[in-house]
């Protein structure tokens, strides 16, 4: 009796686990065949099958952690491997490149692969919901949230590339063009050989346009449009500073661009809603003009006496935004500019 009802009870159970096994879902077809189809990712996996074009396949969400470059009908591609089962049943993995999500965008599949590859779960998770929030920002505050999640995106992912190890190849550069796709908002450039993501301030002028409750959003974008005013396209050569070199650059202290910038800082900074919502911004800002003017090694492009001129300006006005340090600091700093030989400043550079 116990027998039969172990062997009874064992059956059910059976029976109800193939009932609850998801069944694959056939959303993948072989664009470009005949593909090979791999034990594991990578060029040097074992062979499993050929798989001509039109084949169905069923995408079990596992991508390689790696790209492989390949050429494709006279393509070019670096691709992940995706993971795959075929209708017979069989488990491989294929170039994502050739293959075409179907009754979607294939694009957005692609462009998603593209990202597990080299972002990972976590952070996509957090990209997705990043986006949600972009879609109906009511006011600064909103915006304001949206934008330092960005960033904080942007940064964290600009470190995990930076952090990658590629192939060994000769003449090997990652393709990154994927980036402004996946992070909108943001340029795509190369750095010294690292990628970058440079904020587009048009992007964000545009989405700073669909609040409604107030305009201090508008008067932050309109304060980074000023400090990057050629294409509005964030840089590490904001207008105070002039290009000299690749990677070098002077400061123009003693044009009015400085001053210019403070002004408008101080402007957004004596709101309490604007200091509440960009406060972080308003302080980055600050802080990268103040060490512009007041760095040990910079180069100064403007002859002494309109540097002179200039920092005396910006210290006799009442700015909040200026601490009675900052203020202390500036003084400080005037025998400094008058005697440059006790320090690595360099002046007049635009004279040689």
């Amino acid at each position: 009796m116990r027998t039969y009802i172990f062997c009874v009870t064992f059956c059910l159970l059976a029976c109800g686990n193939e009932k609850t096994q998801p069944q694959p879902v056939f959303n993948l077809t072989v664009k470009y065949g005949p593909v090979r189809l791999l034990e594991t990712p990578g060029e040097k996996g074992k062979p499993l099958a050929e798989l001509p074009a039109q084949t169905l396949l069923a995408d079990q969400n596992q991508t390689s952690p790696f790209v492989t470059p390949l050429s494709i009908q006279d393509q070019q591609f670096q691709t992940p491997w995706t993971k795959v089962i075929t209708v017979s049943g069989q488990t491989g993995w294929v170039i994502a490149a050739a293959l075409s999500q179907l009754q979607a965008d294939a694009n957005d599949w692609y462009l998603n692969q593209q990202m597990r590859a080299f972002m990972g779960q976590k952070l996509i998770t957090q990209r997705n919901t990043w986006l949600e929030k972009m879609q109906n920002p009511q006011n600064a505050l909103d915006f304001s949230n949206c934008y330092q999640e960005a960033l904080h995106l942007r940064d964290t992912l600009v470190q995990r590339l930076a952090m990658r190890t590629e192939p060994n190849e000769a003449d090997f550069r990652p393709d990154y063009s994927w980036l402004t796709a996946a992070m909108p908002g943001f340029v795509f450039q190369w750095v010294e050989g690292q990628p970058y993501l440079f904020a587009d301030y048009r992007f964000w002028g545009n989405l700073a346009q669909k609040t409604t409750q107030d305009t201090l959003d508008n008067q932050f974008i309109n304060l980074c449009e000023q400090a990057f005013p050629t294409d509005s396209i964030e840089s590490f050569f904001p207008v105070w500073m002039i290009q000299t070199g690749e990677n070098t650059a002077c400061s123009r202290l003693g044009e009015g661009k400085h001053l210019a910038m403070f002004q408008h800082l101080e402007a957004l900074y004596q709101n309490p809603q604007a200091r509440q919502a960009f406060g972080p911004n308003l302080d980055h800002f600050k802080g990268s003009l103040l060490t512009d003017m007041l760095g040990k090694n910079t180069c100064y492009w403007q002859p002494l006496d309109k540097i002179l001129k200039e920092i005396k300006a910006i210290d006799a006005l009442p700015y909040s935004i200026l601490s009675t340090r900052d203020h202390l600091e500036l003084k400080a700093s005037l025998p400094m500019f008058s005697n440059p030989g006790d320090t690595k400043r360099k002046i007049n550079a635009r004279n040689g």
